[in-house]
């Protein structure tokens, strides 16, 4: 089962899903997306907020957003 997080779980007006094996993988890149498209920086808040956010799930069957990353 992988991991995975909407961006939209951060505080962020966005539906972009980021899956990854491990919650290391999705916490990479969440801050990633943050830093590129929202041009902002992954601060502690944001952090702590992708971290209790991140839930086991699907990737492949819960593709209902415009954008997801896959690792």
């Amino acid at each position: 089962m992988e991991k995975m997080i909407s961006c939209s779980n951060t505080g962020m007006y966005c539906d972009f899903v980021i899956c990854g094996r491990t919650r290391d993988d999705v916490l990479d890149n969440v801050g990633d997306h943050i830093k590129d498209f929202h041009k902002r920086e992954f601060s502690k808040d944001l952090y702590e907020k992708a971290q209790n956010a991140i839930r086991e799930g699907d990737c492949g069957k819960e593709i209902y957003t415009a954008g997801i990353v896959v690792f």
